[in-house]
C-alpha cells in the first residue's frame, strides 16, 4: 500500500493496518484508520487520543534497543513495548497507540528504556508515589460521540476522508458503475474531504480513490471483499427513505433492490 507523505513534514505515520502497533489490539476498523492518520512532529510530543487510543511518543539522542511503558491499573505488571519510527531527514522516534480502558478518565504510567524505568520526559504531569517516585499521569479528555461513516440523512449520502493536505480524492461504487472521476470530494478543510450524494435506497458498495490507489472507507466498520479478496466499504439506504406517498415506486423498487451476500 502506497504511504501518503508530505516532505514538507516529518510525518510519523502510524502504521496499526500494517502491525506495527500490536498493543493496540485486533480492531481492524480503528487500525485502518489510524493508518490514514499522519501527526506533523518532529520529535516527541506529549500524550494525546486518536480513535479510542492513547498514543505516546518518546525519543532519546542516544540510540535505544527498548522501550515500552507500564501502567497503575495493570499494578505495573506488563510491558507494552513501543514500535521505532525513523521519519524521512529525521532522528528515531518510539510509538505506542495504547487502547483507552473502558471508563478511564486517567492514566498513570512509567516509561522503561534499556531496562531503567523513568517518568515520561515528554509529559510534564506526574504524581509521586508512597516512596515519592514520579508516576507521568495523562488526564483523558472525556469521549466524543463517534459518527457513523458514511453520514446518512434520508437519501443524502456524504462520504468524508481525512489525510493529507491537497490531495485528489474521488469515490466510486456501485452507484456509478466505478467511475474514477466522476465524483471528486472538496477539501472542505486542511486534509479533510467530503462529497454528498443522493442516492437511492439499497445497499451500495464503494471505495475512495487517493492518487490512483483505492481504499476502502477507514471509518465504516461494514465492507465486503471481491472475488480477488479486495476490501469494498458498505453502506445501505433504508427503503423509508422514499417519499411515504410513492408506495408504487416503492414496491416496483423493493423487487430490484441488489443482494448481498454475507462477510
Amino acid at each position: 500500500m502506497k504511504m501518503l507523505m508530505n516532505k514538507r513534514f516529518y510525518p510519523l505515520l502510524l502504521l496499526l493496518f500494517l502491525g506495527i502497533f500490536p498493543a493496540a489490539g485486533n480492531d481492524e476498523t480503528v487500525s485502518t484508520r489510524l493508518h490514514f492518520t499522519f501527526i506533523e512532529a518532529k520529535g516527541p510530543r506529549s500524550p494525546f487520543v486518536l480513535d479510542g487510543h492513547v498514543i505516546f511518543t518518546y525519543q532519546q539522542d542516544e540510540p535505544a534497543r527498548y522501550v515500552a511503558a507500564s501502567f497503575e491499573h495493570e499494578n505495573f505488571t506488563v510491558k507494552h513495548p513501543f514500535e521505532r519510527y525513523t521519519p524521512e531527514g529525521g532522528k528515531e522516534v518510539f510509538l505506542l497507540a495504547f487502547p483507552i480502558p473502558p471508563a478511564a478518565d486517567t492514566l498513570v504510567y512509567r516509561i522503561i528504556v534499556d531496562g531503567l524505568w523513568m517518568s515520561d520526559p515528554a509529559n510534564r504531569d506526574y504524581i509521586l508515589d508512597v516512596n515519592g517516585i514520579p508516576l507521568s499521569r495523562y488526564r483523558i479528555p472525556p469521549r466524543e460521540v463517534t459518527k457513523s461513516y458514511p453520514v446518512i440523512e434520508g437519501s443524502e449520502v456524504t462520504f468524508v476522508f481525512t489525510g493529507q493536505r491537497n490531495q485528489r480524492i474521488t469515490v466510486a461504487g456501485t452507484f456509478n458503475r466505478w467511475d474514477p472521476f466522476m465524483y471528486p470530494l472538496e477539501e472542505t478543510s486542511p486534509g479533510r474531504y467530503e462529497k454528498t450524494l443522493r442516492l437511492a435506497p439499497g445497499d451500495h458498495v464503494y471505495h475512495f480513490i487517493v492518487n490512483g490507489a483505492g481504499y476502502a472507507d477507514p471509518r465504516n466498520p461494514e465492507y465486503r471483499f471481491d472475488v480477488d479478496g479486495n476490501r469494498f466499504s458498505l453502506f445501505t439506504i433504508p427503503l423509508e427513505a422514499l417519499p411515504e406517498t410513492a408506495e408504487a415506486k416503492k414496491k416496483g423498487l423493493r423487487d430490484r433492490l441488489p443482494f448481498l451476500g454475507g462477510s
